[in-house]
């Protein structure tokens, strides 16, 4: 596998502080708390809406590659302790040039996303936080006999 240059690891780290930055002003907008992690934190940002619910989020960000957009998830987290048990409640994709972001709950074990051009649609990202946040919060009751 050919190694990265200098020039694409710059590119890489200012796509994605870019993108976190993007979805960090979104929530400080609709939420209580928004806060970023310390680098090398599994999770990229925490969010807080009200009543305690405190929420772990991790950005991606991806250029569009003929119309289409795929978010991996990196084999190297899998390798560090830390990550392979670590959580985040919400996925945040950023689809650049677009900057546009959709969220969705991390209740899969899906190696990756792909989106197409389709997926880009006027307020996409109130809408899925939206869903998102009611997804998080369909917890079961437990009703005693």
């Amino acid at each position: 596998m050919p190694k990265k240059t200098n020039n694409q690891k710059n590119h890489a780290q200012r796509l994605g502080a870019f993108g976190e930055s993007l979805v960090k002003s979104i929530l400080l907008v609709n939420a209580d708390f928004v806060t970023e992690t310390c680098f090398g934190h599994p999770s990229d940002l925490f969010v807080e809406f009200g009543n305690n619910s405190l929420f772990r989020v991790q950005v991606k960000t991806r250029s569009a590659i003929k119309g289409a957009w795929t978010f991996p998830f990196e084999n190297h987290r899998k390798q560090s302790d830390t990550h392979r048990d670590y959580h985040n409640d919400i996925l945040a994709f950023v689809f650049m040039p677009n900057k546009r972001v959709l969220f969705k709950p991390n209740a899969t074990f899906q190696k990756y996303y792909k989106f197409n051009e389709k997926v880009i649609v006027d307020n996409m990202e109130l809408d899925s936080l939206r869903e998102t946040l009611a997804a998080l919060s369909n917890v079961p009751e437990i009703q005693e006999l």
